[in-house]
């Protein structure tokens, strides 16, 4: 784990993989009540199978995926990435295009397509606490079907992120964190886990933003800034730093009345195609 400075006074860290993400649970956390006692019905899971499943993944929810991908085709992306080009006008001369009496003798550097291009994917798993189970699952199931989709055709990075405000009764500090996964090949179970289980954000991420807010053995969590309004654009700040990235399509948290609480697998689907088509790609319905 990698401890950071975020913008607005947010506490940061970033871990590697899961595996370092599931040692943070059994190290530091382990003294956190969201990780104490027996199965948590609104969590879905008790702390043993919470840590036992941040280690090893579940399999089982990567079949709401499946049938998402069921209903995708091919899909054919064009993203971008910056290169230096010649120019009348640009931020660096070069020298033997001016001695040659080019008047493309300028450097600056432009935005091309490339359908090669990495791209980062940023999923914040927060959930109101209203939100059921099934759509947590879906929505996981729609993150991930579309990560499937990308890493078939592109270099992509996937990464997961999480912010709260902790200790809201005493001490309150925001903090938030980042889970890169693997991509080349995707490591599915974890993947699953962390996109689409209740207890992953509801035990596991409210442990692990205390942990790293300095105070892992109290409770009481809400929002970046204790404002669900406010969160989207904190989080969207810390986005650089906690991966290191600079573009991304973020798959937003799930607020109660947010564009990924999906009905049905058919608005699921819809809006993973929605998404290949605003960033470059053309997805067919099955």
């Amino acid at each position: 784990m990698e401890t950071l400075t975020l913008p607005h006074d947010i506490a940061g860290a970033r871990f590697s993989d899961p595996a370092d993400f599931a040692a943070y649970l059994r190290g530091p956390c382990a003294v956190s009540p969201y990780l104490k006692g027996g199965r948590d019905a609104w969590a879905g899971a008790s702390p043993a199978e919470t840590r036992e499943r941040a280690s090893a993944g579940n399999a089982k929810l990567t079949a709401p995926c499946d049938r998402l991908l069921d209903r995708m085709e091919s899909v054919d992306f064009a993203t971008s990435r910056f290169a230096t080009v010649s120019a009348v006008a640009g931020g660096a001369p070069c020298v033997p295009a001016y001695l040659a009496g080019s008047p493309m003798a300028m450097r600056r550097r432009v935005r091309i397509a490339d359908d090669l291009a990495p791209l980062a994917v940023a999923v914040d798993i927060g959930v109101s606490c209203s939100v059921k189970h099934e759509t947590i699952q879906r929505r996981g199931a729609a993150a991930l079907a579309l990560v499937r989709l990308l890493a078939a055709t592109r270099p992509v990075s996937l990464w997961v992120v999480c912010g709260q405000a902790t200790d809201l009764y005493d001490t309150r500090r925001d903090a938030a964190f980042a889970i890169r996964l693997d991509t080349a090949p995707l490591d599915v179970a974890r993947a699953a886990w962390l996109l689409a289980a209740p207890e992953a954000f509801r035990m596991a991420g409210f442990a692990a933003t205390h942990a790293i807010a300095g105070h892992a053995d109290k409770r009481g969590v809400n929002w970046l800034q204790d404002d669900h309004r406010e969160h989207p654009q904190l989080l969207r700040d810390c986005l650089p730093a906690l991966t290191a990235c600079d573009d991304f399509l973020i798959v937003p948290s799930l607020i109660t009345a947010g564009e990924t609480q999906f009905a049905s697998d058919e608005s699921a689907a819809a809006w993973v195609q929605a998404q290949l088509d605003k960033h470059g790609g053309a997805a067919m319905a099955a």
